[in-house]
């Protein structure tokens, strides 16, 4: 299973390139690509929290819930 998404600015749409995604309370980080995209392969079927932060954007955290395989997560950040 995986959960995979976008990152963009709260405010333009614009997705953000490199912005952190962790999984918290795990070592799984991944970055978004060029496109604000994300992608966390291989994780147990579950649900988890995921914590993403940028530079000079408020961190957000929310929960990926995944009991029919394949979450698609779309978060915005404020700029700070």
């Amino acid at each position: 299973m995986f959960v995979s998404g976008t990152v963009s600015d709260a405010q333009t749409q614009e997705t953000l390139a490199g912005a952190k995604v962790c999984v918290k309370g795990t070592n799984i980080v991944t970055y978004t690509d060029f496109d604000g995209r994300f992608f966390l392969p291989d994780l147990p079927a579950g649900s988890y929290t995921l914590e993403i932060s940028y530079v000079s954007y408020q961190g957000e955290t929310v929960i990926a819930d995944t009991p029919n395989h394949r979450p698609e997560v779309t978060v915005s950040l404020e700029a700070r």
